[in-house]
């Protein structure tokens, strides 16, 4: 939840206004529910609401995602922060926080567990936290 409102809180109105137009064109599994739009309804999603959200949203933030879509400040605070020589970084360290997100969220929620699921599991969440400590300032 934390994550999906820092998401929001980066994008300028031409970001906001591309995230919803391929937010109702994207296509979801047919015995998923339909969410409502993310960026004004996020305060009612529940935790199965968020890791369905954890598996589109970086196919969704690809499709549209542009340094133009995320505000000035936050766009050079991050930059700052991911030791990027160029902008256009921050937009794949986003996606691909969002993609570690997933990969996490898949491994959470296995139905079965082994010693490699649980070493999987580790490496996967060391490498959502030094993305998430560089992407998003949680401070």
């Amino acid at each position: 939840m934390r994550l999906l409102k820092l998401t929001i809180n980066l994008f300028s109105l031409e970001g906001q206004r591309a995230f919803t137009k391929i937010w109702k064109e994207f296509e979801h599994p047919a015995q998923w529910s339909r969410l409502p739009n993310p960026i004004s309804h996020h305060e009612s999603f529940m935790m199965s609401d968020y890791l369905r959200l954890s598996m589109v949203i970086p196919f969704i933030l690809n499709r549209f995602l542009k340094t133009s879509h995320l505000k000035d400040n936050e766009l050079v605070k991050i930059q700052r922060q991911i030791y990027a020589d160029r902008i256009n970084l921050v937009p794949k360290s986003l996606i691909k926080c969002w993609v570690l997100v997933s990969k996490s969220m898949k491994l959470l929620f296995k139905n079965k567990y082994s010693k490699k699921y649980y070493e999987d599991l580790q490496q996967s969440l060391e490498m959502e936290r030094k993305i998430l400590v560089q992407v998003i300032n949680f401070y």
